[in-house]
C-alpha cells in the first residue's frame, strides 16, 4: 500500500516546463506575497500584449536631451514640442488604445497630457523603473507656464519654456529604453533642416529675449 507522501506526488497536476510557474495569490498568503504575484501576472501578460511592439524597437519616443532641448527653444510656435506630444499619442495608440486619434488630441492636449504620462509611467512600473515620474507635477508646472503666455514681458517670456517639464518625460523614457531595448540608437542626429533651424530660430529666439528685456532697438 502506497505511503502518504507517495500518494500525493501521484495526484499532484502536471506542470508544463514551457509555462511559467503559478503564482499563489490565494486568501491565505500574505499581503507582500499577493502584491508579488499580482505583479508578476501583470507583466507576464503585459509581455505577451506588446511583444511584437518591443521587438519592433523604441518605447514611445524619447530624444537626445540636447535636441530636445535646442528644437524646443529654436523651433517657434511650440511646434516641435506639438510634434514631440504627437509622436508620443501615435505610441501610446499603437501600445495600448487603438481607438484613440493622436491629432484630435495633439490639438487640445490640456484634456489628454496626464492620461499620456500616466500610461508611460504605468509602462515603467511594469519594467521595473525604479524612477517614479511625478504626473501630477509635471502637469502643474505645464499648466503653469502656459499661463505666463498671457502676462505682457518680461514674464509672458516664461511661456516659451512650456517643454521644461517634458525634459524629466523625456530622460523617463529613455531610462525606460535602456532596460527593454539596451542596444536600441536614441534619437541623436541633427538633419540639415535641425540645423537650419537651431540657426535661425536661435538668433529668432534670442531677439525677442532682448526685446522682451527692454533691449530692443
Amino acid at each position: 500500500m502506497p505511503e502518504p507522501e507517495d500518494l500525493r506526488k501521484q495526484t499532484a497536476p502536471y506542470q508544463d516546463p514551457a509555462q511559467p510557474e503559478s503564482v499563489n495569490v490565494s486568501a491565505g498568503a500574505s499581503e507582500g506575497d499577493q502584491n508579488f504575484g499580482v505583479d508578476y501576472l501583470a507583466r507576464l501578460n503585459h509581455q505577451k500584449k506588446i511583444a511584437d511592439q518591443k521587438n519592433a524597437g523604441i518605447i514611445y519616443h524619447p530624444v537626445a536631451p540636447m535636441k530636445f532641448t535646442l528644437l524646443c527653444i529654436c523651433m517657434p510656435f511650440h511646434a516641435y514640442e506639438i510634434w514631440w506630444l504627437y509622436r508620443q499619442f501615435v505610441n501610446q495608440k499603437d501600445r495600448q488604445e487603438k481607438g484613440l486619434s493622436p491629432l484630435w488630441r495633439v490639438n487640445i492636449p490640456l484634456f489628454y497630457v496626464r492620461p499620456l504620462l500616466n500610461a508611460m509611467r504605468d509602462e515603467g512600473k511594469l519594467y521595473g523603473l525604479e524612477q517614479n515620474l511625478p504626473v501630477e507635477k509635471i502637469v502643474l508646472y505645464w499648466v503653469l507656464l502656459i499661463g505666463c503666455m498671457l502676462f505682457p514681458p518680461p514674464w509672458g517670456m516664461l511661456g516659451t519654456f512650456t517643454f521644461a517639464p517634458f525634459i524629466f518625460v523625456n530622460d523617463y523614457l529613455i531610462k525606460l529604453n535602456k532596460i527593454t531595448n539596451p542596444d536600441l540608437p536614441l534619437d541623436t542626429k541633427y538633419s540639415l533642416s535641425d540645423f537650419i533651424v537651431i540657426i535661425c530660430g536661435g538668433a529668432f529666439f534670442a531677439f525677442n529675449v532682448a526685446l522682451s528685456m527692454g533691449g530692443g532697438i
